[in-house]
């Protein structure tokens, strides 16, 4: 059974450049002394809030009981056609989520391509001319897309290529509809986990120059802030 990264369907039309090579698009280095943002610290790209705000809602579509026994009943009891249902069901609310982008996604905030991981255990990267073997290094190398967002989709991708070495083929094609939602809520998870992290990165290293409407942004995707006070003095002696 196959585990497909959907994620670019949301951005679909976009083609992504080989050749070229991924830049890390947020800021962990505190400031020097005596520089400011924005040529230090400077606020994370809204594509990145975009990116964690997408993959929460695609890992909620494979969070639905309700729509799983509907999809098994439909398949007559057949695991991999419910799965096969499943993940249709999923591209084509991940395409109605595509509408509502809310950032520009210019160079170089560009998604990565999808990536899937095949029957041999393999990370493929869903390319213009055709799907191809990518080691993360590769990925990182040449595509044209932030860092981060390439770490975040291979961490997913390690999920199903953990598991698709512990399992053999059989057993992946009898996956249960709940174990294959499951598994791609975990990759999700992961995902979400390492771009997460990024911003927690940030954080730690930029809090004392982020404005309020950034620490709203990361507070909103899902990393603690911690708010800083001041120890009242005391009055009198």
């Amino acid at each position: 059974m196959k585990h497909a990264m959907v994620i670019g369907l949301l951005l679909a039309g976009m083609a992504l450049p080989v050749e070229s090579a991924t830049t890390a698009c947020v800021s962990v280095q505190g400031c020097p002394k005596d520089v400011k943002p924005p040529a230090c610290c400077k606020p994370p790209p809204c594509e990145l809030f975009e990116q964690i705000r997408m993959k929460q809602a695609v890992k909620r579509l494979y969070s639905k009981p309700d729509v799983r026994k509907q999809l098994m009943r439909k398949a007559g009891g057949d695991n991999a056609a419910a799965a096969k249902m499943l993940n249709d069901f999923v591209v084509e609310n991940a395409r109605n989520l595509g509408k509502q982008l809310r950032c520009p996604w210019h160079e170089p905030f560009l998604p990565p391509p999808g990536f899937e991981t095949n029957s041999s255990c393999q990370i493929m990267a869903k390319l213009p001319d055709g799907d191809e073997p990518m080691s993360r290094e590769t990925a990182l190398r040449t595509l044209d897309t932030c860092s981060e967002f390439i770490d975040a989709a291979y961490d997913h991708e390690q999920v199903h290529k953990d598991f698709c070495f512990r399992t053999n083929s059989v057993e992946r094609e009898k996956m249960s509809i709940t174990a294959y939602a499951a598994e791609e809520r975990a990759g999700y998870a992961k995902e979400l986990e390492s771009l997460r992290n990024r911003l927690r990165q940030y954080w730690n290293a930029c809090s004392t120059k982020a404005d309020a409407t950034t620490a709203r942004q990361v507070a909103a995707a899902g990393v603690s802030v911690l708010k800083k006070k001041s120890a009242r003095k005391k009055r009198g002696g």
